[in-house]
């Protein structure tokens, strides 16, 4: 989970003491979350997320975020954690789909035909139209 924070503190060119000072999250607790002696609580996460303007699902595998347990935890008590992540994406597609048709749904009816004729044109280039 802290290389998931490691990763947008490098992408974002910033320090965990910036970030601690931004959100008031404690320098100690980014350390022993580092060092593996902690896991931030739920609201500290979310201070987090918010600080990069990230899920707070962006900081757990889709295993852990759907079942609140690791993988390894996952994989010993049977559950087949290849289908959770099917299922997450899959909820995903559909969320993204749901956001453009809100989208969609604020153009007039010929910017929404412009973008029917875009659909279609993208689709019969992968020979699905």
């Amino acid at each position: 989970m802290y290389e998931k924070f490691e990763a947008l503190l490098n992408s974002k060119g910033i320090t965990a003491y910036q970030v601690a000072k931004a959100t008031g999250v404690s320098n100690s607790m980014l350390s022993s979350w580092k060092k593996n002696r902690t896991t931030p609580k739920m609201n500290t996460l979310q201070l987090i997320a918010d600080y990069f303007n990230v899920p707070v699902s962006y900081f757990y595998s889709d295993t852990e975020y759907a079942l609140g347990v690791t993988e390894q935890q996952a994989k010993s008590l049977g559950i087949d954690t290849e289908a959770v992540k099917q299922q997450l994406n899959a909820q995903l597609l559909d969320e993204q789909a749901i956001e453009i048709a809100k989208q969609i749904q604020k153009l007039d009816d010929t910017q929404k035909m412009a973008i029917e004729q875009i659909i279609k044109g993208l689709l019969q280039g992968k020979g699905k139209a």
